[in-house]
């Protein structure tokens, strides 16, 4: 939950012309995985506007 809160901190404070945040998995099963199984993206819409937001 933590880590939703940090996604709505920043959908509510990018400039509308910067669209994207990167967000990598740090605990272990995460770095077991290969890129393209935990890879996604989430659309998001923030104060600021539309926000991507891809997983790794």
């Amino acid at each position: 939950t933590e880590g939703l809160k940090q996604i709505a901190f920043y959908a509510d404070k990018v400039k509308p012309d910067t669209q994207h945040l990167v967000i990598f998995d740090r605990t272990d099963k995460g770095r077991a995985m290969s890129f393209a199984d935990k890879m996604y993206r989430e659309n998001l819409e923030g104060a600021a506007g539309p926000l991507s937001v891809w997983w790794f």
